[in-house]
């Protein structure tokens, strides 16, 4: 930078009309700029976007783990370590979801919900969040809050045999007309008719239901 200076600066002071002293200025002005950017502004980006990578890195590894965990059963090890991810990486919808799936299958369904939830806000478009976020508000004993969601749920994916059995559930729950739930049971059932969920609710309750056989 300070070459560039001097020379053009003996250019200007020697005159011969090779530089005017308003360009001189322009381009030094342009050339400081240039160097401060380069010596300041883009190392301390390249920083930032480094340490970004870095702590996304063993985020992604830890999920792993916390998986793992999961699928041999040691649920409380599982939780613990998608804590520490959220702690690391709190934007991580993985890791809340993942959470929320453990917290669910070990009969904690307030947390569950409460991660569920979070995971809608922030994506929307996941239906599995949607679904889950369902069941535990119902398991939790909150069948009106879980109607909206079951719903959601099935908006994104119709032919989904989870949701609907969870429908049948929300809608029994809320003393709802005896057809519709077990229209959903039905639907259920034929999506997998090896399954017992769904043929198992249709099969308590639908002799007392005339004309149930011609049902949609």
């Amino acid at each position: 930078m300070l070459v560039y200076l001097r020379i053009h600066s003996s250019k200007l002071s020697r005159g011969g009309g090779q530089i005017k002293k308003e360009d001189f200025m322009k381009r030094s002005s342009i050339f400081l700029a240039l160097s401060f950017f380069v010596l300041f502004i883009l190392p301390s980006i390249g920083r930032e976007v480094f340490a970004s990578a870095a702590v996304q890195q063993p985020c992604g590894v830890l999920i792993k783990l916390g998986d793992t965990s999961a699928a041999v059963g040691k649920n409380a090890r599982a939780i613990t370590i998608y804590t520490q991810v959220l702690g690391m990486c709190p934007a991580s919808a993985l890791a809340r979801f993942q959470r929320a799936r453990v917290y669910m299958a070990t009969g904690m369904f307030a947390l569950a919900g409460n991660d569920f939830k979070k995971v809608t806000k922030s994506k929307p478009h996941w239906q599995k969040a949607w679904s889950g976020l369902a069941w535990s508000l119902y398991k939790h004993g909150h069948p009106k809050s879980a109607l909206p969601a079951v719903r959601r749920a099935l908006q994104l994916k119709p032919a989904d045999f989870r949701v609907l059995h969870t429908l049948g559930k929300v809608l029994q729950a809320l003393d709802a007309p005896i057809y519709d739930y077990v229209k959903a049971y039905r639907a259920a059932w034929r999506l997998d008719p090896k399954r017992k969920k769904g043929w198992t609710e249709l099969m308590t309750i639908v002799d007392g239901i005339p004309y149930w056989g011609s049902m949609a």
